[in-house]
């Protein structure tokens, strides 16, 4: 009984190195360069071509965004550029992010409203905070 124990433990130990030594190597290079792409860049979310997944959401130019959309950040945002417009197809329409030249992230809704920003570090901009929200950090 012991021995056939131990003789299905080593075929089990051998048919799992061996899974971990062959195969397609190729795939698991692209996977390591693909996580080292993410590790050199993860703030700024640049990633090189070989790290781009397949089906990468299109871009569009800082020129090509709606009219909404360049006044919203003209108006909250006049010392940043824009330096990077995602898109995302959306069941009946196209929402955007946009990533503005100081770092900050802007996501635009079908409609051209923001739906969220991130300044990481910096602060908001007050008139983009609720009223509710300012009186209890005021207050509190």
């Amino acid at each position: 009984m012991k021995k056939t124990i131990f003789t299905l433990t080593i075929a089990a130990l051998a048919a799992m190195t061996s899974c971990n030594n062959g195969g397609s190597q190729a795939g698991g290079a692209q996977l390591t360069d693909s996580v080292q792409a993410q590790q050199a860049a993860p703030e700024t979310g640049a990633t090189t071509a070989a790290a781009a997944p397949a089906a990468a959401a299109p871009t569009v130019k800082p020129t090509d965004l709606p009219t909404p959309i360049t006044d919203f950040l003209k108006q909250h945002f006049p010392q940043a550029t824009v330096s990077f417009v995602e898109t995302d197809n959306e069941f009946g329409g196209v929402e955007y992010d946009v990533t503005l030249s100081d770092g900050t992230e802007v996501d635009f809704d079908k409609a051209g409203q923001w739906e969220n920003v991130d300044c990481h570090a910096k602060a908001v901009p007050a008139a983009l905070v609720p009223q509710a929200i300012a009186t209890y950090v005021k207050t509190n």
